[in-house]
């Protein structure tokens, strides 16, 4: 879209929001059934952040195969490789 005030009049008119945008329209929310379970028992993640693909968390039966698979489809690319 050109400008975003086409969509939505009250944005102020600034540089920023004159310029062309790209809008994107999502679907539905995602279902979320609750707690994602850490895996086997016994399994313990600590309080530390894990990079996993959406769809193998949305889809996987626990948080240990949501790491595993998401590490197997990236090749075990990891966030903190992307930044550099």
């Amino acid at each position: 879209m050109p400008r975003l005030q086409e969509h939505w009049p009250d944005i102020p008119v600034t540089e920023d929001t004159i310029r062309p945008h790209a809008v994107y329209r999502l679907g539905p929310p995602l279902p979320m059934n609750g707690p994602i379970p850490a895996g086997d028992k016994g399994t313990n993640f600590r309080a530390s952040r894990a990079w996993v693909l959406v769809d193998q968390l949305l889809t996987a039966q626990n948080l240990k195969t949501a790491i595993a698979s998401s590490k197997a489809i990236t090749g075990g690319a990891s966030a903190e490789a992307e930044e550099d």
